[in-house]
């Protein structure tokens, strides 16, 4: 009994020699940013249009000036967004395309240098200001008054604020850390 015992010992300590182990310490780069925080104190307003298909109005983020066959005034208002952040945080400002009924919009970006969408904030409360174009698409499009109106212009006009005839555009703002 003892050379069994004896056996097997030696077949567990035969085993133990052939077992290796290695390790490695290894490192990752990262960077830590405060979430951006975005608020729209100022709307974008393109004021009354001339709703004719195939015409356009285009509103100039940083001129705040109104161009196009369709734009019944030479000013409009952008929109301002503030984008609230760290200091020196490197974003990207992403604003969505829309089409609704009867026109589309294509969005304008000035970051207060220029119209790149992605840059370097330089305060803690930044501000961004959104043009762009509406493009006046079909022709067939019935506008519609606005409840409690009673005469409608002849003119074929339409406003984005309270008027006889009024359409409302939604656009997305992305925020994105590049």
């Amino acid at each position: 009994m003892h050379r069994y015992i004896f056996v097997l010992l030696l077949f567990f300590s035969f085993s133990s020699i052939h077992a290796l182990a290695d390790s490695a310490r290894l490192s990752a780069r990262f960077q830590i940013v405060s979430p951006a925080v975005i608020e729209q104190p100022t709307s974008l307003d393109f004021g009354s249009m001339l709703y004719r298909a195939g015409h356009n109005c285009r509103l100039d983020p940083k001129s705040q000036r109104l161009n196009g066959d369709a734009c019944k005034a030479n000013e409009g208002a952008a929109a301002v967004i503030t984008i609230g952040g760290s200091k020196d945080m490197a974003i990207a400002v992403n604003v969505d395309s829309e089409l609704a009924t009867g026109l589309s919009f294509s969005p304008d970006v000035y970051n207060g240098i220029d119209n790149q969408t992605d840059f370097i904030v330089a305060s803690e409360h930044f501000q961004v200001k959104v043009g762009g174009t509406i493009n006046l698409l079909d022709e067939s499009f019935n506008l519609k008054p606005t409840e409690g109106s009673i005469n409608a212009p002849a003119d074929g006009s339409f406003s984005n604020s309270v008027s006889p005839y009024s359409q409302a555009l939604a656009y997305g703002v992305e925020i994105v850390y590049p």
